[in-house]
């Protein structure tokens, strides 16, 4: 009793949202105006002729670097397969195995993360006249997602969490399911945050 107390309180000081009125469709043409003004200063399409060698360069790079990887990919899951067939067996069993597994699992993960790095990369040169400080944040958007997706791999039914450190196939589940919806949440909070940086 005494918590519901307090929270009533607490939530009587809380500023609510104003309400949608005549005057909120009034003050909106003004509103859009200023806010489509300071997205124009962040979006620039000057510099796209300026780094098109060197990016193209990349681009290529990381594109065939993916197709590598993707072409690979078969292989890839056999070994993790034969990796996981000789733990706790007495004759093949190694402390190298739960290492390898993490790296070809992250190498799995790489595809996903180039392609959105290339989008990230591509979007930079064309868009933003700050470009400098846009590719450190794609790095880090790159990063994040890296990451993310190498969780997700971890996680999976019947993969390293549970094969290799012995979680349950619930647990790793749950935490899966979890885990899927903060992709987007930190992706956009971090959008967020770079475009309200002054």
């Amino acid at each position: 009793m005494l918590l519901q107390n307090k929270l009533q309180q607490q939530s009587f000081w809380v500023k609510s949202n104003n309400q949608m009125d005549l005057d909120w469709f009034k003050n909106l043409p003004s509103a859009l105006t200023f806010q489509l003004r300071d997205i124009g200063k962040i979006f620039d399409f000057s510099n796209w002729r300026d780094n098109i060698l060197g990016a193209g360069i990349t681009v290529i790079f990381l594109l065939a670097l993916t197709a590598l990887i993707q072409r690979r990919k078969e292989r890839i899951k056999q070994k993790l397969t034969n990796i996981n067939n000789q733990m706790r067996t007495l004759d093949s069993d190694s402390q190298w195995h739960t290492p390898m597994a993490i790296l070809w699992t992250l190498v799995l993960c790489l595809p996903s993360t180039l392609i959105f790095s290339i989008r990230i990369y591509f979007g930079d040169i064309h868009l933003f006249s700050k470009s400098d400080r846009s590719l450190v944040w794609g790095l880090k958007m790159a990063g994040y997602w890296l990451y993310f997706a190498f969780m997700l791999a971890l996680l999976r039914p019947n993969g390293i969490a549970c094969r290799h450190f012995k979680m349950p196939e619930k647990i790793s589940e749950n935490f899966r399911r979890i885990l899927k919806p903060s992709v987007l949440g930190d992706s956009a909070l971090t959008e967020y945050v770079y475009f309200h940086q002054s």
